[in-house]
């Protein structure tokens, strides 16, 4: 088997089998959240992570913890797209009456440290670790196929953690946790696209998930379902277009053959 494909797989079969023992360690002690519940799917969430360190550190030995993490000096871009779509999915569902104001501001700030643990470190090992590797198997020529599986792949991640009552958004409605986690998902993976390591999209999934604790998308599912739609073909769009130049000036790179046809 293909080392990549192979790696995915290992990747992926640890990450569910953690996360699933954790998950149903924290509903033995108690289906509340608890300091002791807490803890456990803290760890729960930090599990993408730590495999993604666990491997790439078997795959490259004497790689330093800034290059595990992809620690790179980043562009205006990557950064630019973290801030439009956290306005347009809040933005959007604020014009559709959709949201449910919990504080201002300065509560906020507070949640930013916990949104960092419960979701916003696990992009390193989707995005730093998986979504590279799945491209470099499957090609960017199936970008459509990509992305839905890997949103089938964290999407089925999220069914152990919201097995934990607590943790679970909207309920049992798992139409618009599927429907939320597919427009996170691309884009997320565009802001991958357009940065050169896992910081953007750690930012950005931090602020989806400190600013819903303020201002909580609600469960009216056809304003969830057009936002959703709508933040696909907004990835997408960044996406192609992202791949697109990414082409071009590879393509402006790479140095002419001369050949001489004089005789």
């Amino acid at each position: 088997m293909n080392k990549t494909y192979r790696n995915m797989i290992i990747y992926v079969v640890m990450v569910y089998l953690l996360t699933t023992v954790l998950s149903i360690v924290s509903n033995h002690f108690s289906l509340d959240q608890t300091p002791v519940t807490t803890i456990i799917m803290a760890i729960a969430y930090l599990i993408p992570a730590g495999v993604a360190f666990f491997l790439l550190k078997k795959e490259r030995p004497k790689a330093s913890p800034q290059a595990l993490i992809g620690l790179k000096k980043e562009g205006l871009l990557p950064y630019g797209l973290c801030v439009v779509f956290v306005l347009l999915h809040f933005g959007c569902n604020g014009l559709f009456g959709n949201i449910k104001t919990y504080g201002g501001f300065l509560q906020l700030l507070p949640e930013i440290p916990y949104a960092l643990v419960f979701g916003g470190l696990a992009e390193i090992g989707w995005r730093r670790y998986l979504q590279p590797k799945l491209f470099r198997a499957l090609g960017y020529a199936d970008l459509w196929f990509v992305l839905i599986f890997l949103t089938l792949i964290v999407v089925c991640w999220y069914i152990p953690v919201y097995s934990v009552p607590w943790c679970r958004p909207f309920g049992m409605n798992w139409f618009l946790i599927l429907l939320l986690l597919t427009g996170n998902t691309f884009m997320l993976a565009a802001i991958r696209m357009s940065s050169k390591g896992a910081i953007p999209c750690i930012l950005a999934q931090t602020l989806f998930m400190g600013v819903n604790q303020v201002w909580m998308v609600s469960n009216h599912w056809l304003a969830v379902a057009f936002i959703s739609i709508l933040e696909v073909a907004a990835s997408f769009g960044c996406m192609v277009y992202i791949f697109t130049n990414k082409k071009k000036k590879k393509t402006m790179k790479e140095p002419e053959i001369k050949t001489d046809i004089s005789i």
